[in-house]
């Protein structure tokens, strides 16, 4: 079945990022923001308590680390499994049918390489949702879509399907890559070590474990550079290669090297990544109607938003969108109080004002 008009419904753009990169990135980004004005981040820190002074309109955080300390608002961020909401009763846990398990793997494959699997260009990439066999008899679906040199691949299901059916999270994903279909779009040329001649001396097996590793791992160092055009450019433009014909060579005489001196072979097979596991909310069932507390925000999975309906998959763009709206909540909510302490000021000027010049 064709979905691509309804995956491109209201839909204009779209793009893949993987989650270390950009959450380190927004990391140091935030912290860079948060030093301008006197801030930063402070890891490592387990909120245990937050009280809000009605009368005083102050609130009070209390952590296992730190000084108990007073802050103008807070944002919760700290996903479907919120402390902040249980902390400040802004609403109960989420109920099995108002979740869903998702798991995932990165898998490690060359620009070229999916390039030309997908027949994409180099800006672009493609997606897939996947039903029926895969699901093991659950309530739920496949997916994958392509980064830049790799490939997520994944599966999000009913989390009360799997109550009622228990299947370990792995075990759900390996039925999506070893499907037929997948494993097509997966199928990578991968390394298989060979065996240490054991009346070696325990010195000598050791040279050689190390000497593989570290010729396996040049070896993919290279054959990424030539199998992706833009890293190609970019190392002979700094002048770690002259040409791709020495990259071609260099790579030619790796796989010499590792065939005939330490008996490497090599398969079809995937490389994986990454592999992750979490609890995503059902924004239909388990959204916020009023995701705050007093002063206390919640957003993205804190507050059970996410849509996900059919082909329509959003989950860390909402998130994102969530943070930006109650960062800019809170702003103008301050300013509207620094404006109103001037008017006050300015008010309290100008009564002294007046008294003074009525007695003199």
């Amino acid at each position: 079945m064709d979905l691509t008009a309804a995956h491109e419904y209201q839909s204009n753009f779209g793009y893949s990022v993987l989650m270390n990169e950009l959450n380190a990135w927004f990391a140091q980004s935030a912290d860079e923001s948060a030093q301008k004005c006197g801030g930063g981040i402070v890891p490592g820190v387990h909120v245990n308590d937050i009280s809000w002074d009605a009368e005083k309109e102050r609130t009070t955080i209390q952590t296992d680390e730190l000084d108990e300390f007073q802050v103008k608002a807070v944002i919760a961020a700290d996903g479907v499994n919120s402390e902040v909401a249980q902390i400040t009763h802004a609403r109960p846990k989420f109920s099995a049918t108002q979740l869903y398990q998702g798991v995932k793997a990165v898998v490690k494959l060359p620009e070229n390489v999916i390039n030309d699997t997908f027949a994409i260009g180099v800006d672009s990439g493609a997606a897939h949702l996947f039903a029926g066999d895969i699901t093991l008899n659950h309530l739920g679906g496949g997916f994958l879509y392509t980064n830049r040199d790799t490939l997520s691949v994944g599966a999000v299901y009913h989390f009360d399907s799997l109550l009622d059916n228990p299947t370990e999270p792995n075990t759900l994903l390996d039925a999506l890559l070893k499907n037929p279909m997948v494993t097509e779009l997966i199928k990578d040329e991968v390394p298989v070590k060979g065996e240490i001649d054991k009346t070696l001396e325990k010195e000598k097996q050791m040279q050689i474990r190390f000497a593989v590793i570290k010729l396996i791992k040049t070896w993919y160092e290279i054959r990424d550079v030539h199998l992706s055009s833009s890293r190609t450019k970019e190392m002979i433009k700094t002048g770690k290669f002259n040409s791709e014909d020495e990259i071609k060579s260099k790579l030619s005489e790796l796989r010499e090297k590792m065939s005939t001196e330490y008996g490497i072979t090599f398969k079809t097979d995937y490389v994986e990544d990454e592999y992750g596991a979490k609890l995503i909310p059902d924004g239909k069932r388990c959204r916020m109607k009023k995701p705050y507390q007093n002063n206390v925000l919640f957003v993205g999975d804190a507050a059970g938003r996410g849509v996900f309906v059919g082909p329509r998959i959003e989950g860390l763009n909402v998130g994102i969108d969530d943070g930006v709206r109650a960062a800019n909540a809170i702003a103008r909510a301050l300013e509207k109080i620094i404006s109103l302490k001037v008017i006050l000021v300015n008010i309290t000027q100008n009564q002294l004002k007046k008294v003074h010049t009525q007695k003199t």
